[in-house]
């Protein structure tokens, strides 16, 4: 091994036991952690010499180990300007990312264009050195300028940190750092530029012997000083300038001996102008001076008094000031210390504070709904003033009193569930009723929360809204569309039974038409006649039935009369008193005073025994009292509970009261639907009070019924009143005779065949000649042949093709005099179409019997010829 050799041997494992030194003496420090990182650089650089000057390494391995060299030699200025960086306290640069993208970018493209040629052209081994040959372009320009950059910087750092640096210590290390840098630098350089320009020798035993004074320098500094080791009196310096508080050191007699730098920047005093002066100075006049004065100089120690100071400008300044002495070994005062707290940010936060809270303040009094707090017991420790409009209570009235007094019974079990969600730490929200201050009940809606505070729930907050309207517009929403389901349903129900009624009709007919025919034939002694009496009965209760059916689908048409009331209701009750068991008594109360109803006497004496027999029924296990009632009322006084609206006319109330079982909301909600009954099978039919309610509403009327489960019900029927005082006119029988015909000529017109051949065999044993026609077209036919033939036309109304109406009206537009007869099973509409149509004398409803059906012709064609 050369003496080259050796000398790059030891310089390597020199800057190795360094570098491994430094870090280990304290590697959080950046200084030191870059000085290591320095003595690696040298350490790798000097490597590559070891084996690139020997003798025994081959030529072929030049090249590499020639970029080994590079490497450390390449990356040493920057690494030696980071160490210069971190020694004297600039250590906020490594944090910045452009630093370490100039750190790797700039040496890693340098190192590359040595590697590529770009730099070095070649080396020349000499047995006292090596020529080097450079090239003389862009990137040998750019790491010449790359190094003179870097060494001027440290230079530059190293000497402005030794002329501003306070501590001597500090400073005698810079001048150590300085100068080895000086005495390793310069010659490196002279060197570089030499081989670079003018392609001198290069000594790299004289580079390595600079690097080593430069590292020497660095590891004399950290050995004679302890690096970044602040003395005691330093770090009470350093404590003492940072510190948040301005401090001021006084003598004791009160003489200001120094200030710290937040105490100057608070007052507005530099720092040669406050030294000297006395404590009073400083003290505002506007408080009692000399008594601050004595508690600063002679009094106790104190802590965070606050009192007002003055600035340069004598602007007051307020403070929390805390004094205490300071005494020497033997324990006699030798000065006194001041702190002084700025309390101008804290009093702008105590205001803006104190804003916040009445802003918050003035929000919860003043908002439309009710803000509450409860205890966890439920105990009301605030509500906002809104609770007067809510519930008519004061505010401080509520405080201390248990929310649960103010709840609705029906509400409670729920609303107590709910609180103790909330106090699980669920929040919610739900609809309950509150009592106010006249012990009425309002519903609320109530949104609320858990109260925490230090994570635990100390109680419940949240918010009323009165929506005790909102809830009845629901309610009578809910009631309207009730009515509405329940009068489309009985609209349908009605139809369908005017549908049954009309096939109904059209079977009773021919049994009824023949069964008279019959009992007209047999003789008085015929044993068949009572038979047939039986049979007709059954038919005219069977046609009874059809016109309770027809009342029910809202397909007759009553020319009510004005009817006095009270005959009626004492009707009802001598009938209905025979039927009662002793168990059940009577009461009445009726006005004979009260006018008259308009109706007809038979549906009201129906309507009123439909409701005494479902009071009979609700009282038949227990007994009780059946009370009729009759008076005269304006339904606008009760539409509260009626719901309907107002019609401003005098009425006529049936009131049937009883004392039984009463209902539930659900049943009263049923009770009008037809064939819904709550007694067992075989002891009702459920189609009383559905008959009931079609009677009242074809009256014009309507019914209202009030119950309870247990308390008994009420039901009561309201009929308009008749405008007119006098007693309405009698009716005059019609006359029992029954009349023939003399021949006249009838075009009978059915769809049906049986109805068809009844009829006529009935008009013939009348006397009259009939045609008949199975449906309109062919009717129309046989009365166009001879249109003057016919005397009169009977025909029924609903039929496939042509219909009776538009029949009748083409036969009035043909002979506008002749009578027509329409017969109607069902259709209402085209009842009502009927009796507007031009040309028809009358109408009559099936099924008819033999004497209605020849009054109803003879009546027609007599009343014909006289016109």
């Amino acid at each position: 091994m050369t003496v080259l050799s050796s000398l790059h041997l030891f310089s390597m494992v020199l800057g190795l036991a360094l570098a491994v030194f430094i870090t280990g003496r304290d590697s959080r420090s950046w200084t030191n952690l870059w000085c290591a990182a320095l003595f690696i650089c040298f350490s790798i650089w000097n490597g590559g010499m070891i084996f690139k000057h020997s003798p025994l390494t081959p030529y072929t391995l030049q090249p590499m180990l020639s970029n080994i060299n590079a490497a450390g030699w390449i990356f040493s200025p920057m690494v030696a300007l980071s160490f210069v960086l971190a020694f004297t306290e600039r250590e906020w640069i490594f944090k910045k990312m452009w630093f370490w993208a100039l750190f790797i970018g700039v040496p890693g493209l340098l190192l590359y264009k040595h590697y590529t040629g770009h730099i070095v052209a070649d080396h020349v081994l000499k047995s006292y050195g090596w020529l080097g040959v450079y090239y003389v372009n862009f990137w040998t320009c750019t790491f010449l300028i790359y190094l003179i950059i870097c060494i001027a910087i440290l230079l530059i750092l190293n000497y402005s940190y030794i002329t501003k640096c306070d501590s001597q210590a500090k400073k005698s290390q810079a001048r150590i750092i300085f100068i080895s840098l000086l005495l390793s630098a310069i010659p490196i350089t002279a060197n570089t530029l030499a081989g670079m320009f003018f392609g001198a020798l290069s000594f790299p035993e004289m580079e390595s012997i600079f690097m080593l004074i430069f590292c020497c320098g660095i590891v004399v500094a950290m050995s004679r000083h302890k690096l970044m080791n602040l003395t005691p009196m330093l770090a009470v310096k350093n404590i003492i300038s940072n510190m948040p508080s301005g401090m001021l050191l006084l003598d004791k007699e009160g003489a200001l001996v120094s200030a710290n730098e937040q105490a100057r920047s608070m007052l507005g005093w530099p720092s040669g102008e406050m030294v000297g002066r006395h404590i009073r100075d400083f003290l505002n006049k506007d408080q009692t001076t000399n008594q601050l004065q004595e508690d600063i100089l002679r009094g106790d120690n104190f802590r965070n008094r606050e009192m007002s100071l003055l600035t340069r400008e004598g602007l007051p300044l307020a403070v929390s000031l805390s004094r205490s002495l300071l005494k020497d070994d033997a324990g006699e005062v030798a000065g006194i210390v001041c702190l002084a707290t700025d309390l101008t940010l804290t009093r702008a936060k105590e205001v803006q504070l104190r804003e916040s809270e009445e802003k918050y303040r003035d929000l919860v009094e003043n908002i439309n709904e009710v803000v509450y707090s409860l205890s966890p017991e439920g105990t009301i420790i605030y509500v906002n003033p809104r609770v007067r409009t809510l519930m008519g209570y004061h505010p401080e009235d509520l405080l201390g009193r248990n929310f649960s007094e103010f709840i609705h019974p029906e509400d409670f079990d729920e609303l107590n569930g709910r609180f103790l969600d909330v106090m699980a730490g669920y929040a919610w929200a739900h609809e309950f009723r509150v009592k106010d201050k006249t012990g009425e009940f309002r519903w609320v809606y109530s949104s609320s929360r858990p109260a925490r505070r230090d994570d635990s729930i100390v109680g419940v907050q949240g918010t009323l809204m009165d929506v005790t309207e909102r809830k009845k517009n629901e309610e009578e929403k809910f009631r309207l569309e009730t009515e509405l389901r329940r009068s489309q349903k009985m609209e349908a129900i009605g139809t369908l039974a005017g549908g049954i009624a009309h096939n109904f009709n059209n079977i009773l007919y021919p049994i009824m038409g023949y069964a008279e025919m019959v009992l007209e034939d047999l003789p008085e002694e015929s044993p068949f006649r009572e038979e047939l009496e039986e049979i007709l009965t059954a038919t005219h209760r069977a046609k009874e039935l059809v016109k309770q059916i027809l009342a029910f689908s809202r397909v007759t048409k009553e020319a009510f009369q004005p009817q006095a009331p009270w005959p009626i209701v004492e009707d009802a009750i001598a009938f209905i008193r025979n039927a009662l068991p002793a168990t059940i008594r009577i009461k009445t109360h009726m006005d004979k005073q009260l006018g008259y109803v308009i109706g007809d006497r038979a549906q009201i004496y129906q309507m009123l025994m439909n409701l005494c027999t479902n009071a009979y029924q609700a009282m038949s296990s227990t007994g009780g009292v059946l009370e009729l009632r009759l008076e005269r009322c304006l339904p606008s006084s009760e539409n509260t509970q009626s719901g309907r609206p107002s019609l401003n006319e005098p009425h006529i109330k049936f009131s049937v009261i009883d004392t039984g079982e009463g209902m539930t909301r659900e049943v009263m909600d049923r009770i009008f639907d037809p064939y819904f009954t709550t007694k067992p099978v075989g002891e009702g039919t459920g189609m009383g009070l559905a008959v009931t309610h079609a009677m009242v509403e074809k009256h014009g009327g309507f019914i209202q019924v009030f119950s309870k489960p247990g308390k008994g019900s009420r039901f009561d029927i309201l009929l308009p009143a008749s405008s007119s005082q006098e007693p309405p006119i009698p009716v005059i029988p019609p006359s029992e005779e029954k009349p023939h015909g003399n021949g006249e000529r009838v075009l009978l017109v059915d769809d049906e065949k049986a109805v068809r051949e009844v009829t006529r065999r009935a008009l013939e044993r009348l006397g009259y000649a009939v045609t008949v026609a199975d449906n309109g077209l062919s009717a129309w036919e046989e009365f166009q042949k001879n249109p003057q033939y016919f005397d009169l036309v009977l025909t029924d109304l609903t039929m496939p093709g042509l219909t009776g109406r538009v029949l009748a009206n083409r036969i009035f537009e043909t002979r506008p005099n002749l009578p027509i007869v329409l017969i109607s099973g069902f259709s209402e509409s085209e009842v009502d179409e009927a009796e507007k149509s031009p040309g028809v004398w009358a109408r009559v409803m099936k099924p008819l019997e033999q004497e209605q059906m020849a009054k109803v012709v003879r009546r027609a064609l007599d009343q014909a010829k006289s016109s």
